[in-house]
């Protein structure tokens, strides 16, 4: 990277002595310049070899083929960086290498580094590491080293040897133990930026997602690793070359053009990254950090403008896109995205743009519709949010929202579900209330619940085929946009047809759907389903109090806390879904005063939680399934303290690498499942003690307890060495290689599988 180095002419009259400033050699110097320059030492180690390996690759047009990095790990514990560039003679490596402030690239923009320093940054962390250069299929090693005083020395270590490997060099030593995971760290923040992705050992980073959103050089990540991905604001970043560094507005000279700042500052769990021209912006000497000198400044400033004179037409054509695909009330659902993804909405985006003098038509029409301030002959509208229940009549467009805020225009913005209904029965607000309770079918209203529903309601019920009524309706749809239009009869019981006719008319149940939290009743959700079609499984349910309850054979009901019910029926769906049986569906909590309606559908308890889950409970599959789920870990009080402890240890290394363990034979499968808290059958049974009683029903459950020490006995004469490396297993590839030793040590044995020991 070209540094700037511009002076002003200085003019000086008279015979004045002068001197020259000059840098004294000595630890001190060394010290600031190898280590105290750098708060993050790893970081610094991984960012500046990394970058060197980069720029070596440029050096002989090798940028397509990735460096390779080793991180350290528990069974080995070196660090290197290993690249495949021109490599360096020895006269490089005793001039050029150790001589701080040199470097080759600092009349380049097409490098990233330039200083000289950061060949040297290993020196921050370790008082020696070793230098491999290889040229002409000949390697030379060196140590570097701080000899006693306090000057950095190299030396090369032994003769030339020849190489089959390509040109390049490698940096490398050991890391300490303390030291592995902030090494791991600093590398997922660092490389994921490179391109290519480095080759990386020891461990297994992740890449960097793609960004959701790119404009021109301006890039939005919904999370960046270590960066910001733990971050609920979000970060603004600087990338120039392979480096990003944190954007800090204030200093910027950026934080007084508010407008900017709104749409191109990062915020609300996304970050914005900014790419920049190498040498466009001058970097600290640590390069932790961009210097904020006026030239820097000067061309943060341009790139942001220059951006923000892109940016509303960036927006304006990926908008173009959607509108063409689909009407206008369509294309406000899925735009909701867009908007989301950018973190502010394009009406405010539409309102800066205008203050600049640029204005784009549809940004503008995109940020919102409204529905038209005029009245109607034939209909008069309605407004109706969810969970409301009255609507309000709708005058001019506007509706009274309340005494404080007054009429307020109903507005649609992108991410807003709305619906239009038609009234085409009497009780138009109950019907529609039912239609903003049911799940949306619209596609481009995925994942979402209606938030409010316009409602068309003729002057004259019996005129809803009249010319001049259907012409008006059309009017009002087309200038939202073109919506579907629903009937209030969808959800309203028809008249029965004549004597004789099949007609059935559909009855509803309004259900509390239980699932996740039931704390309060306000927390679950409700929902009105067709009793004869969308009913999968229900008991009946207190909302009040949150409890099930079932009817004893006396006829008297028998409360059950909901919340263990609820566990219970889950923890029973897993068993029939890993036994491939047919899932009850989600659980639906019905009212005491929908019971007669259940009844009357359901006389024998069809679809009822409680009679499915005696039902699975008394299939043979189910309870030996459930008596091995989770056997109870059993440690017999009395031997030897120092053995109880080994054998807790191990069990949980097993619990920790249960997806591993359980692949390896059936005992190893059940080794793994050994539980110290109360087992899954214990969950599932608790509940419905008092029912499964009522009924006479005694499922043949019995959950076996495993003598943990006897057990790690056994495998410890039989394989003492995987008895003891067990609870340092992580169920990751952090420990990729130690896990490949252990199964392949297994594969060696023939019968791979471990002997239990089973207590009374």
């Amino acid at each position: 990277m070209k540094l700037n180095t511009q002076s002003a002419p200085v003019e000086i009259q008279g015979q004045l002595e002068q001197g020259s400033f000059g840098i004294k050699q000595s630890p001190k110097a060394f010290q600031i310049l190898s280590s105290g320059l750098y708060s993050n030492k790893p970081m610094a180690i991984v960012r500046e070899l990394s970058a060197n390996a980069a720029d070596a690759h440029v050096l002989n047009g090798n940028q397509k083929k990735p460096f390779e990095i080793k991180l350290p790990n528990r069974l080995d514990n070196q660090f290197y960086i290993k690249d495949f560039g021109p490599g360096l003679s020895h006269e490089q490596v005793m001039k050029l290498y150790t001589t701080y402030f040199d470097s080759t690239k600092s009349e380049s923009n097409d490098f990233i580094g330039g200083l000289g320093l950061g060949s040297k940054s290993p020196f921050s962390y370790t008082d020696a590491f070793t230098v491999e250069a290889r040229q002409n299929g000949m390697t030379r090693t060196y140590s570097a080293f701080v000899a006693e005083n306090g000057i950095p020395q190299i030396v090369q270590l032994g003769e030339s040897t020849p190489t089959t490997d390509p040109d390049g060099l490698t940096i490398g030593f050991p890391v300490n133990p303390s030291d592995y995971a902030a090494f791991n760290q600093e590398a997922q923040r660092i490389l994921p930026w490179f391109d290519p992705f480095p080759t990386v050992l020891g461990t297994q980073l992740k890449k960097l997602e793609a960004p959701s959103r790119v404009a021109d050089q301006l890039s939005v990540y919904p999370r960046i690793p270590v960066w910001a991905e733990n971050s609920s604001n979000g970060q603004t970043f600087v990338r120039m070359g392979h480096i990003i560094y944190p954007l800090d507005w204030n200093a910027a000279g950026l934080s007084e053009d508010k407008g900017m700042m709104r749409l191109l500052k990062s915020s609300d769990g996304r970050s914005f990254v900014f790419d920049v021209p190498i040498g466009s912006v001058e970097v600290a000497a640590s390069r932790e950090g961009l210097q904020y000198d006026r030239s820097s400044k000067a061309s943060l400033k341009a790139f942001a403008e220059t951006l923000m004179s892109k940016l509303g037409s960036i927006l304006e054509k990926d908008i173009e896109k959607v509108v063409a695909k689909h009407t206008r009330f369509e294309a406000q659902a899925r735009l909701a995205k867009m908007q989301n993804d950018w973190g502010f909405t394009f009406k405010e985006a539409s309102d800066i743009f205008a203050k600049r003098g640029l204005h784009y038509p549809n940004l503008k029409a995109s940020s919102e519709i409204q529905l038209p301030k005029k009245n109607y002959k034939t209909f008069d509208l309605h407004y109706l949010t969810a969970g409301s229940r009255s609507a309000q009549s709708i005058d001019e467009g506007r509706y009274n929202k309340s005494v404080s805020a007054g009429n307020v225009p109903v507005s649609i913005i992108p991410g807003t579900a709305f619906m239009f209904v038609e009234s085409n029965t009497k009780g138009f607000v109950g019907a529609t209330k039912a239609l903003l309770a049911t799940p949306p079918k619209e596609d481009y209203f995925k994942d979402m619940n209606y938030n409010a529903a316009v409602i068309i309601v003729p002057k004259d019920s019996k005129k809803l085929q009249d010319p001049a009524y259907l012409a008006e309706r059309e009017e009002l749809l087309k200038s939202v946009g073109q919506p579907n239009l629903r009937q209030t009869s969808e959800y309203v019981s028809p008249k029965r047809a004549a004597f004789g006719s099949t007609t059935v008319a559909k009855e509803y149940v309004e259900a509390y759907m239980l699932e996740g939290s039931l704390y309060s009743r306000s927390r679950i959700a409700r929902k009105s389903l067709d009793i004869a079609t969308e009913i999968s499984t229900w008991v009946n349910f207190n909302a009040f109090q949150t409890d099930v309850h079932f009817y004893d054979k006396a006829g008297a009901p028998q409360t059950v806390d909901a919340r263990a019910f609820l566990r219970a029926f889950e923890e029973l769906s897993k068993v029939a879904k890993e036994l491939k049986m047919p899932s009850p569906g989600k659980l639906m909590g019905i009212t005491t005063r929908y019971e007669p309606r259940m009844k009357k559908a359901f006389p024998n308890g069809e679809k009822n939680a409680f009679e499915w889950m005696a039902t699975m409970l008394q299939d043979p599959a189910v309870q030996k399934h459930l008596s091995m789920a989770n056997p109870i870990e059993h440690s017999v009080p009395s031997g030897d303290y120092y053995e109880r402890n080994r054998a807790s240890t191990m069990f949980q290394g097993l619990r920790k690498n249960k997806t591993f363990f359980e692949g390896l034979g059936p005992n190893w499968a059940i080794l793994s499942r050994v539980s110290s808290i109360k087992p899954s059958a214990d969950t599932i049974m608790e509940p419905l003690k008092t029912f499964l009683s009522d009924r006479g029903i005694t499922p043949d459950i019995k959950v076996p307890r495993v003598d943990t020490v006897a057990t790690y006995q056994k495998m410890f004469r039989q394989m003492p060495m995987i008895a003891a490396t067990i609870e340092f297993m992580e169920d990751n590839d952090k420990t990729r290689g130690l896990t490949k030793d252990i199964k392949t040590f297994l594969a060696a044995k023939g019968d791979p599988d471990i002997e239990i020991v089973y207590t009374p």
